[in-house]
């Protein structure tokens, strides 16, 4: 599972695009091809600098295909 962030600096009144991410995952959690528990909860430090309002993007992507399951929060800092 790997974790992205907005950029500082990000336009929330815009349609969140690519461009708006960190593309450095702040957290990558390994699975190593196994499933992940139905209910989970991680750890990490956010990149510094970081205020108010942003979105973290979470990504699993699955070991044995092209599949990728996605999930936003909106955070304040």
């Amino acid at each position: 599972m790997t974790y992205f962030v907005t950029k500082p600096g990000w336009n929330q009144n815009h349609a969140l695009s690519r461009s708006d991410l960190n593309l450095t995952p702040f957290l990558t959690v390994p699975y190593n091809g196994q499933r992940p528990p139905a209910t989970l909860s991680h750890t990490g430090r956010l990149p510094a600098g970081l205020s108010g309002h942003h979105v973290i993007l979470a990504v699993w992507t699955v070991a044995d295909t092209d599949n990728a399951f996605y999930a936003c929060s909106d955070v304040t800092f």
